[in-house]
């Protein structure tokens, strides 16, 4: 159910309308679908309240709701839908999970009670508001496909994955890891949900548990450069010779990747820090003050590399350019290991007031 008072919010937030600005758009959505061959009561009122959609089957067992299992197939246009959204995320090109979010946002509308789609769909959202400051009230929104994701597909793993990653996101605490380990219970085989259980034990200060998790997501995926470099990081704060292990580990498998895609902005804005953490501070220094004609979601990674340096003010500089370019990810930045001898900046703190603000 969603309130008066959070619609008004979001569909007027700047202006000022009345109560019945809302009763009146609702009527007319309820025309639209009707019009469209719907059943116009899709959009239920909850009185006093707000209102909700009415989606999915629900039997009553035992007093306790039950959502209905729907056999799932997947269209194949949704499903190319999805791999190119996967795809333009982990090569981290401009504007990449704003791209990704409306590939997956393609495949609801040709599979709209896929579950898979819709948890897709959830995680693709969620880092559009992360990395493209897609607006954090658009956090609610990735949190209400990863349940529908959950009540579509209740024993799908990548469901319960992006219910716990949109919940962390959120500061989703107890919540989001039991999420998290409902999925890796169900069976994580792509890797995608021990990546992502992962970045949410990191940025809960976890770290152990994030390394493993990482280590065991570059297990399962073709790419493991990107959970690498995660489990690098986490690895850091308790044990400096493994991190530096995991990251040379990690520019090996960069270096592999290059050869294939050379111009990937993911692999290029990983390979300056990552040379850092595995000590090689010459060839980060080298990496990091080369031009790059291309943005990338990883923009924030010459922050952590500049700073991994001791070059604070370029660090800063990257820092700077990446809040302009959308980067709203507050918690990850205090979280990563990198900036321990930032945290007295002022101009640090300037920045990071402004992420939360």
């Amino acid at each position: 159910m969603v309130s008066r008072e959070v619609l008004l919010d979001e569909v007027w937030s700047s202006v000022i309308v009345t109560d019945e600005s809302l009763t009146q758009a609702i009527s007319e959505l309820r025309r639209a679908v009707e019009v469209a061959g719907g059943d116009r009561d899709l959009v239920v009122t909850v009185p006093k309240s707000g209102y909700r959609l009415r989606t999915c089957a629900i039997e009553e067992i035992e007093g306790a709701q039950v959502y209905l299992d729907q056999e799932e197939v997947l269209p194949i246009d949704a499903y190319c839908a999805l791999l190119d959204a996967q795809n333009a995320l982990i090569h981290g090109g401009p504007q990449a999970a704003k791209i990704a979010f409306e590939l997956a946002s393609e495949a609801i509308g040709r599979a709209p009670d896929s579950g898979v789609a819709n948890a897709c769909c959830a995680i693709m959202l969620a880092h559009a508001v992360l990395y493209s400051a897609a607006g954090t009230f658009r956090l609610r929104t990735a949190i209400h496909l990863a349940q529908r994701a959950v009540c579509l597909s209740p024993q799908s793993s990548i469901a319960h994955a992006a219910l716990g990653f949109s919940l962390g996101a959120q500061d989703g605490g107890v919540a989001a890891m039991q999420a998290l380990a409902r999925s890796m219970a169900l069976g994580d085989e792509t890797g995608e949900g021990h990546y992502l259980a992962s970045r949410v034990a990191f940025v809960s200060g976890d770290h152990r548990n994030a390394a493993t998790l990482a280590l065991r997501c570059a297990e399962l995926v073709p790419d493991p450069s990107r959970p690498l470099f995660l489990a690098a990081r986490a690895t850091r704060f308790f044990d400096t010779a493994k991190s530096c292990a995991i990251a040379a580990r990690c520019v090996r498998t960069l270096n592999e990747r290059f050869a294939d895609h050379p111009d990937e902005p993911r692999s290029q804005y990983t390979l300056g820090p990552a040379l850092a953490l595995a000590g090689d501070f010459e060839a980060a220094w080298r990496h990091l003050s080369k031009p790059r004609s291309d943005q990338s979601i990883c923009l924030i990674h010459d922050f952590f590399g500049f700073a991994l340096l001791n070059e604070n003010a370029r660090a800063l500089d990257a820092l700077e350019s990446a809040l302009d370019d959308g980067y709203r990810h507050g918690q990850w930045l205090l979280s990563e290991p990198s900036v321990t001898e930032l945290r007295a900046n002022q101009r640090f703190q300037n920045l990071t007031a402004a992420i939360a603000a």
